[in-house]
């Protein structure tokens, strides 16, 4: 989140649509840091990425998290979707909202937070950022940077 936040690309879509909720790399990274503070001395000391580099068994030795593995196979499937040949910040935001267009006639969706609880780390991650109110939803967040790159293209 940290990164599709900081670096938003060459598309101002993005960023304007960062802008437009507030939310910045400092607030993202500060976030980020209160959320996963490690209070094992002994993983502190190895370094951050020593919980990373550290496979179970030889079946889970991957380079990435299995939820970092769906992140970036639901972005491809998003560029694929927007005819894009690349996975830009954008496919990249909208696959960590969990976004998925509408089929058949059914409305698009994006994580959501039910009985208090969200199982989506990313919206987890900006709702904790708390720059917006609390009827801003993570399909609204969707919606508008779609908005934004829709602007964008037509020059705008």
């Amino acid at each position: 989140m940290a990164g599709c936040v900081g670096n938003p690309g060459s598309n101002r879509a993005v960023d304007r649509t960062l802008k437009q909720y507030s939310l910045t790399w400092r607030r993202a990274q500060t976030t980020l840091t209160e959320m996963y503070t490690d209070d094992d001395e002994e993983r502190v000391s190895q370094g951050w990425l020593s919980g990373f580099r550290a496979a179970k068994d030889d079946d889970n030795d991957r380079p990435f998290a299995k939820e970092t593995t769906q992140t970036l196979m639901a972005a491809g499937r998003l560029a694929d979707q927007m005819k894009s040949p690349f996975i830009e910040p954008h496919h990249l935001l909208l696959a960590l909202l969990e976004y998925k267009p509408g089929k058949d006639g059914d409305d698009p969706t994006a994580a959501i937070i039910e009985n208090d609880i969200c199982t989506c780390g990313g919206w987890a991650v900006l709702v904790k950022m708390e720059t917006f109110d609390e009827s801003v939803t993570a399909l609204d967040v969707c919606q508008a940077l779609l908005k934004n790159l829709e602007e964008n293209s037509n020059g705008t």
